[in-house]
């Protein structure tokens, strides 16, 4: 279910998109030709975030935050095409990795493919 704004059709400015059977709110924010645009944040389940920030066609762009299934921070900073670019990398809400500075080295393994895969493939 969607409720906000529309322009020829399409979802555009502010709305909400839900599933009104669970009560749970799927996407919060800006909306631009029926897609996400502009500053928004998603849930994957009823009051939990799963990204909070910036979005461009439907895809994590700029600044903004992932978090964990539990709600804990995962990553903070700028996302590039869906992907985090560079930025803050945390493990159950602690931080590992600071723009080029390992803080821990003892994170779970899919931290270290997040780490192996995009960040350090952007920041290194």
């Amino acid at each position: 279910t969607y409720e906000g704004n529309w322009k020829n059709g399409f979802k555009h400015g502010e709305g909400i998109k839900s599933r009104k059977e669970h009560n749970w709110i799927m996407y919060k924010g800006g909306w631009q030709w029926g897609r996400y645009h502009g500053f928004g944040t998603e849930y994957i389940q009823p009051n939990k975030m799963n990204y909070e920030g910036n979005w461009d066609n439907d895809k994590k762009s700029g600044f903004g935050k992932s978090f964990t299934k539990e709600g804990e921070i995962q990553f903070e900073g700028e996302w590039s095409d869906d992907l985090p670019y560079k930025g803050k990398l945390f493990n159950k809400g602690n931080l590992v990795y600071d723009g080029g500075i390992i803080v821990e080295t003892n994170f779970d393994d899919k931290y270290s493919n997040l780490l192996s895969k995009n960040l350090f493939y952007h920041l290194l």
